[in-house]
């Protein structure tokens, strides 16, 4: 199990997503979680069991569930509770979830007995899978990202396998997920033809009847054990209604990228069929797959109710077709889309080979792109390298003058090493802005933002740089026609790099703890030079203002800063050019002390 979740961790590249799912097959991971799914299915209806493999445990919810309420569309993740705040939004989309899932999850979280059972097995195992297969796989998907959003998944290897999942999210969800780095934990097993992971593919409520009838269905035969052997339904059973519904699918997911509907892919989707199964990972390439593969109503329902055997099966065909083929170790990209065209048994079927292999052929430029662009940026990063021992240098240049390289960039005390120094910021600012278009039209690996090389040195450029960014917004006078530089100034980079320092400081936990034993190189506020003219703003609105309230609330957020500097400086969480004795924040500190003395009285104080 370490070995898989280590191996999936990686940023993965199409062509060895073969061997990925030759990995994830080749353990006992997609059978054992089976198996506890099928007990689930027959044991416990409309619950879930748990058990221990070795040193698994396992969490299965059962397939038979009852959905309450009538409600067809999504709801926000977060609605009625606080379990899953971490991936509650991504860049201001709400995240969304079929609100029958998430009502019946709930209903399973808040039983005492969910709570008891899931807090003496994370107790005694430091490895744990949750399973589901149909709805289940639903339920397990949701209990899976609510113990990840809670810090104490933070000392557990956590895994979750679905078999014939629905998709339960939007596409903020999936994205979501994604950031935090967790898509690498989930593996949904999908059948080749299964209806079921493409059922919210197509609007809901013209269809809600056909699909609760087909839920009925499927779980009278998950509760006839040993229901992963059951002989295939005749097309007795494939009533007209159920056929319908299958046309009525087929033809809503064979429009355009477009057209698609709310609910999206995450995690890796191992497609099997009796030919053998592959491993996708990128969310488009699955929904692609997902129509492409689409079958009849027959071999939906038989996909279904038939994945103890592809379980079973499964690394089987793996270790048989590698010794068959002799091909061992890495494999080309026209091989490996080879591979995968036999493994999802689509080679016999003229009219799906051309479409499917444009959709992996995709995925594989999707998945490879990224790398070389982060590899590419890392030699750009050491190229600009320069630009900021230019920054160093000017900044050592005004220490060493008892002058705050703020001031001096702002009032041009130097204009010859300004002028440099000027040059150095727009590189900068242009190299990192190149980073965020990249990140942000995909062109990057989706794990980019955690990645300690480039957290580190964004935050180190914004330490470095904001500052001088701050000095010409001040200088060119800005701040009177575009408004204050946190609302009107500031670039979009600075607010990304905040977001991902935050989300570094919050996983790294108390490290972020540590006190300072001398002053720090940077001024760890990046933003404090705005707060210092502010101050400077209110110091000489107090000495004008006539209004006593006025006057009062100036004196109040004069105070506050004061504390507020005063703790930064105490904390050594300053650099030496904050206290040097001309710069901007010594000379309000005095001025601020002589106005405490000239006007103690004139100024009322809310009580």
């Amino acid at each position: 199990m370490a070995g898989v979740d280590a191996h999936l961790s990686q940023a993965t590249q199409f062509e060895t997503s073969h061997m990925l799912g030759a990995l994830v097959a080749s353990t006992p991971l997609i059978s054992d979680a089976w198996t506890q799914c099928a007990v689930a299915n027959t044991a416990a209806p409309g619950g879930f069991v748990v058990d221990r493999i070795g040193d698994i445990a396992y969490v299965a919810f059962s397939g038979v569930q009852i959905l309450s309420g009538d409600s067809f569309s999504e709801v926000p993740i977060v609605t009625g509770n606080d379990l899953f705040s971490v991936v509650a939004e991504h860049e201001g989309t709400p995240a969304t979830v079929y609100a029958r899932f998430l009502r019946r999850f709930l209903s399973i979280y808040d039983c005492p007995d969910f709570h008891g059972k899931i807090t003496a097995t994370m107790s005694s195992k430091k490895v744990m899978v949750f399973a589901g297969h149909s709805l289940g796989g639903a339920i397990a998907s949701l209990a899976a990202l609510s113990i990840l959003s809670s810090t104490v998944a933070t000392t557990h290897s956590l895994f979750c396998v679905t078999f014939g999942s629905p998709l339960i999210g939007n596409k903020a969800l999936s994205a979501a997920i994604i950031d935090q780095g967790w898509a690498h934990r989930f593996c949904h097993v999908a059948a080749a033809h299964d209806l079921v992971p493409r059922l919210f593919l197509a609007p809901l409520p013209p269809i809600w009847t056909q699909i609760n009838h087909l839920f009925h269905f499927w779980q009278s035969c998950m509760q006839s054990p040993p229901f992963s052997t059951k002989p295939v339904v005749s097309l007795s059973l494939t009533e007209p209604e159920i056929v319908e519904l299958n046309r009525f699918i087929l033809a809503h997911v064979s429009v355009g990228e477009d057209q698609w509907g709310p609910y999206w892919p995450f995690g890796n989707f191992l497609f099997c069929s009796t030919d053998g199964a592959i491993c996708v990972d990128d969310p488009t390439a699955v929904i692609q797959l997902l129509r492409l593969l689409m079958g009849s109503a027959e071999s939906s329902i038989q996909d279904h109710i038939t994945y103890g055997d592809r379980a079973a099966r499964i690394s089987e065909q793996f270790l048989l077709r590698r010794r068959s083929d002799g091909r061992e170790g890495n494999v080309s990209s026209e091989v490996g889309i080879s591979l995968a065209l036999e493994a999802l048994g689509v080679t016999q079927d003229l009219s799906k080979i051309g479409p499917t292999q444009k959709c992996l052929m995709m995925a594989a430029k999707r998945g490879l792109h990224p790398n070389l662009n982060s590899a590419s940026l890392a030699i750009r990063l050491a190229k600009v390298t320069p630009c900021r021992a230019q920054i160093e240098w000017y900044k050592a240049y005004c220490d060493n003058q008892g002058l705050s390289y703020y001031d001096s960039f702002k009032l041009r005390l130097a204009p010859k090493r300004d002028s440099a120094v000027n040059m150095a910021r727009f590189k900068l600012g242009n190299f990192w802005d190149r980073v965020i278009e990249m990140l942000q039209s995909n062109q990057l690996p989706s794990d980019f933002p955690r990645r300690a090389k480039f957290v580190n040195a964004s935050h180190l450029y914004m330490l470095m740089v904001e500052p001088l960014e701050i000095a010409e917004y001040y200088r060119t006078g800005k701040h009177r026609t575009h408004g204050h530089y946190l609302v009107g100034g500031r670039e979009k980079r600075f607010q990304v790099f905040d977001k991902w320092w935050q989300q570094r400081t919050v996983a790294a936990g108390i490290l972020s703890q540590r006190k300072r034993r001398t002053l720090a190189g940077w001024t760890q506020d990046s933003c404090f030079w705005v707060r210092v003219e502010e101050a400077n703003d209110w110091m000489e609105s107090i000495r004008n203002e006539k209004e006593a309230l006025r006057q009062a609330e100036l004196w109040e957020k004069m105070e506050m800063f004061g504390e507020y500097a005063k703790n930064l400086v105490e904390r050594k969480e300053v650099s030496r050019d904050v206290l040097a004795e001309k710069s901007s924040y010594s000379v309000w500190v005095k001025e601020w002390d002589e106005l405490k003395r000239e006007l103690p009285l004139r100024v009322p104080f809310r009580g």
